[in-house]
């Protein structure tokens, strides 16, 4: 059974970086969330979704020293922790089987999407024509599918739909193709 990817997190550099170099796997974040399962990873300021990760927990509230202490987790500076500039992301979203998509797959911002963004069906399908998404009995293994791409500049193409039955990108009927990110 292959499992739905809906949702998208917005992670500013350097710390989506880390995620998909898999030196960071706690995101921090300033509330727990209830979802859990795929979800995309959005480079924050990009417009597009670069990779997929599994969020499998989110744990309870950290205090500075135990933030300290799971500095391998997060990979914060302890000058950043102890500075207090970042006390309110205190709470680790745990994440596994983060997969970096070979072409990123732009998205439509809506307006009001702060945590979650909600990822148009378009956009979840280009993703998995990426990934293929292998669901089994005990756990989520992402295997990443060989695809060529044409130029991203070129806004035709700067939407990824079916590699797999092509082997080259093609664009989709999507409304945000021409608009500036963020809108």
């Amino acid at each position: 059974m292959t499992q739905k990817l809906s949702k998208a997190l917005i992670v500013a550099d350097p710390w989506i970086s880390k995620i998909m170099n898999g030196s960071k796997i706690w995101e921090m974040r300033s509330r727990a969330a209830s979802h859990r399962g795929l979800f995309g990873l959005i480079r924050k300021g990009s417009g597009a979704v670069y990779a997929v990760a599994n969020l499998v927990d989110v744990g309870p509230a950290l205090s500075v020293d135990e933030m300290i202490d799971a500095f391998d987790k997060h990979q914060i500076p302890t000058d950043r922790i102890r500075s207090g500039e970042l006390s309110k992301w205190n709470v680790p979203w745990i994440l596994s089987d983060v997969r970096q998509l070979e072409v990123p797959i732009r998205y439509c911002h809506k307006s009001g999407a702060v945590t979650w963004v909600d990822l148009e069906p378009d956009v979840a399908s280009a993703i998995s024509d990426q990934l293929e998404l292998v669901h089994d009995a005990n756990d989520i293994r992402l295997q990443s599918i060989d695809m060529t791409t044409k130029n991203l500049d070129d806004p035709r193409d700067n939407v990824i739909t079916s590699a797999r039955s092509s082997g080259v990108a093609r664009t989709p009927s999507f409304s945000c193709i021409g608009k500036k990110m963020g809108e």
